[in-house]
């Protein structure tokens, strides 16, 4: 009984979230905002970096998974709590090491993306028929 409760929770959840998708889709697809008009430079350094650290970690899909997923590897005959801050604070660890990554490839490339012919071929590659 609880785990076709569980599958119906679960399901409403993941159909909530494609609408969402699909909503936000459509709202960028009729946006008229044009990729040349975008100011770059307008940012501060570092809010993107922890903003997306931040967002991976209060995802609402990702504490799910967690909630799902962190129990399989617990240790009834151990505390709770100290083994989910491991597996908390790893996983966090993990997700800084990746942005770190992606930003180290963002410094290569920027130089690149910066490039006048560059971007022309970007915004002429993104931009509709």
């Amino acid at each position: 009984m609880a785990t076709s409760a569980t599958l119906f929770i679960f399901s409403i959840f993941k159909w909530v979230a494609a609408a969402y998708l699909f909503y936000l889709g459509i709202k960028a697809w009729r946006s008229k905002v044009r990729i040349g008009s975008i100011e770059v430079g307008s940012i501060e350094k570092g809010k993107i970096f922890k903003e997306s650290l931040m967002v991976t970690t209060l995802n609402p899909k990702g504490i799910i998974f967690f909630i799902a997923f962190f129990p399989l590897f617990m240790n009834a005959n151990k505390p709770a709590l100290s083994q989910m801050l491991i597996m908390a604070i790893s996983f966090y660890l993990y997700q800084l090491l990746v942005r770190l990554f992606i930003l180290f490839f963002q410094v290569i490339y920027a130089v690149k993306l910066s490039r006048k012919n560059f971007n022309l071929f970007l915004i002429k590659l993104m931009e509709p028929c």
